[in-house]
């Protein structure tokens, strides 16, 4: 009798099992068939890190063209943003209101009077954002003004985030030029505080069939999908403050050479 039970009971384990993978089967069978198919213009797009390029994960970066209803699978690097100092004098060339004798650091020098430069709104120059930057991609070139590296940069926002006088801004690095100011106050006063400020000339909005507009008195660039050919118009520029986004290094090393020249 007990043997019996035994038989049973084995009988009854061995029924369940076979019915639950059974069941298993049906239900990965049921999804296999319900679920949605990628869209085929995704293709090999899912292999980078979204992160890496300014979006949330690897599958919103990919779909970006498809929602667009773009016929073309774009390169890794349309949709990257990497970050750039909207200030070319970087901490060195506005005018000093008093000296500082406090900790090196641009957050606590941001809250004694704004800073300790008469700009404002530019960079305070003590590299909090260097200190942060997990890939190194932030430098000090040799007239002690920071730049960021746009070859190494990842666009990841930490120095965006640290940055006190929010003067640190994330553009396509495909977008060919951007603008190293940030001062939106009039010719004079920009001027007055500092040796490298858009005054808001309209030069460059001239020139630039529309890809360049003054707003506040500051320069702004509209960027599209493609990279704004700029090269004509920053030339003009009597600020030298729209400067290649790529080519960062070897613009600021141009422009030391031509002030040397002029002096």
């Amino acid at each position: 009798m007990v043997l019996n039970m035994i038989l049973k009971s084995f009988v009854g384990i061995l029924l369940f099992t076979v019915f639950g993978f059974l069941c298993a089967l049906l239900l990965a069978f049921l999804a296999r068939l319900l679920s949605a198919a990628p869209d085929e213009k995704i293709g090999g797009m899912m292999k980078p890190d979204g992160e890496e390029y300014g979006y949330p994960g690897c599958s919103e970066y990919a779909y970006k063209p498809v929602r667009e209803d773009s016929d073309t699978c774009l390169p890794h690097d349309t949709f990257r943003k990497v970050a750039k100092i909207a200030c070319l004098a970087a901490g060195t060339s506005s005018e000093i209101e008093y000296i500082f004798d406090g900790a090196d650091d641009c957050y606590t020098l941001f809250h004694h009077f704004s800073g300790d430069k008469k700009c404002k709104v530019g960079c305070i120059g003590y590299g909090d954002c260097k200190k942060i930057c997990p890939m190194n991609a932030i430098k000090t070139d040799s007239q002690g003004r920071l730049w960021i590296d746009s070859g190494i940069c990842s666009g990841c926002g930490k120095c965006v985030s640290v940055c006190p006088t929010k003067v640190i801004k994330l553009v396509p690095l495909n977008g060919g030029y951007f603008v190293a100011c940030s001062n939106y106050e009039e010719e004079r006063f920009v001027r007055e505080e500092c040796k490298w400020g858009c005054t808001g000339c309209g030069i460059c909005e001239h020139f630039s069939t529309g890809a360049v507009t003054i707003k506040d008195n500051l320069a702004v660039i509209s960027y599209g999908e493609n990279s704004v050919d700029l090269q004509s118009t920053a030339s003009k520029c009597p600020a030298k403050v729209i400067i290649p986004i790529k080519e960062q290094k070897a613009y600021l090393f141009s422009l030391k050479e031509n002030t040397a020249m002029q002096k």
